[in-house]
């Protein structure tokens, strides 16, 4: 018999919390915002993030950190000052838009290292511990332009 809540992931069983230490990054704006707000107001310990972490001046939350998911250096110093966590939702992300033409390589890089890799980059750091604990949530936020694409977004939607 397993707890109530538990959630099998192959020959695993890992435990469902009901209030949990939440990390969001890019947590300084519109939706990242947002669900720091609504998290922190149902009782979780919310870990705001961002890379200006004068953004998350206004939010009510348990923590705000700086938090850089293109550096693993970033990465290791705000899961050290966070401590333990029971989840993470990967919400950072950098537009850019323009034609393909003569859009920069080097915007499109930081791009695809910020919006695809940095998520990657971050639970590649949680997830040992994770499994070691047995519960964990990931939660990735993405953008309806990761299938339907507009004129000129193209370096934003393929990330």
């Amino acid at each position: 018999m397993h707890a109530k809540g538990a959630i099998i992931y192959g020959h695993e069983i890992f435990e469902r919390r009901d209030t949990m230490r939440v990390l969001i990054t890019g947590a300084g704006r519109a939706i990242g915002a947002a669900t720091a707000t609504e998290l922190a107001n149902a009782g979780h310990h919310v870990i705001a993030t961002a890379r200006d972490i004068h953004l998350l001046d206004q939010l009510d939350v348990a923590q705000r950190l700086t938090l850089d998911v293109t550096s693993d250096k970033s990465i290791t110093g705000a899961l050290r000052e966070a401590g333990d966590i029971d989840a993470v939702i990967n919400n950072a992300a950098i537009n850019g838009s323009g034609p393909l033409e003569n859009f920069p390589i080097e915007q499109l890089h930081r791009i695809i290292d910020t919006n695809a890799v940095g998520p990657l980059r971050l639970l590649q750091h949680v997830l040992p511990a994770w499994r070691e604990r047995r519960h964990g949530v990931i939660v990735n936020v993405s953008s309806v332009s990761g299938r339907v694409s507009t004129p000129l977004d193209a370096p934003y939607s393929a990330s």
